[in-house]
């Protein structure tokens, strides 16, 4: 009786929550700090010099973050940068589309550090004054291509990756900014919550059947 009434909420649950964005992986909030000049002081192992980012988080650096006389980001192979690594606005699908030609699949410059003898050291680039802005992504899977996008703001001369999500349908595209909906949450919550009561429950009776009163 207990499975079956907690069977009919969870179904009747899914059923009532709207159609969700359960394809997408967010990775939640990072804010990691991206290698930066190393010629200006900072306090000693503040940050890594080179940041893999590894969108799907099987091992391997999907794309690499370093910084040469500027941020720069590589893509590893068959992988690639939407509009050469360009700003996305919040609402911009990444796909396989003209709109985000070209892809580019070679090491890329953010922000560019710029010094000359009589005037110092200055900075420019796409991504100087970003502020929460993106970076559309392509990068293979078991030979399948995946779309996504990887959320940036830099504060000075500094980058920061906060976030990023991804597609897990090959080949569909992403709206930049797309996470997975509260109720996607919600209903993996549900569960992970209904698999607990019913180990509790299982172990409730087990106790009951082996007490000889």
């Amino acid at each position: 009786m207990f499975r079956y009434i907690l069977f009919t909420v969870v179904v009747g649950l899914s059923i009532l929550l709207p159609s969700t964005q359960a394809d997408i992986i967010w990775s939640g909030s990072k804010d990691v700090q991206l290698p930066y000049n190393l010629l200006i002081s900072r306090p000693e192992d503040s940050i890594n010099d080179v940041y893999e980012l590894d969108l799907n988080e099987d091992g391997v650096g999907d794309f690499t973050f370093n910084y040469y006389s500027g941020v720069r980001v590589t893509p590893s192979a068959n992988n690639a940068l939407a509009q050469t690594g360009g700003i996305l606005g919040a609402g911009a699908s990444v796909e396989g589309s003209s709109s985000m030609l070209p892809w580019a699949t070679e090491e890329t410059d953010c922000i560019t550090y710029l010094y000359t003898d009589a005037y110092g050291s200055a900075f420019s680039g796409a991504w100087l004054f970003a502020s929460e802005d993106s970076m559309g992504l392509s990068f293979e899977v078991d030979g399948e291509t995946h779309y996504g996008w990887a959320r940036i703001t830099t504060v000075g001369e500094t980058m920061i990756l906060n976030d990023w999500a991804y597609e897990s349908i090959a080949g569909e595209g992403i709206i930049v900014g797309a996470v997975p909906e509260p109720a996607t949450v919600l209903l993996f919550g549900l569960g992970g919550l209904g698999a607990w009561l019913l180990r509790r429950n299982k172990i409730s009776t087990a106790n009951q059947s082996s007490d000889p009163t």
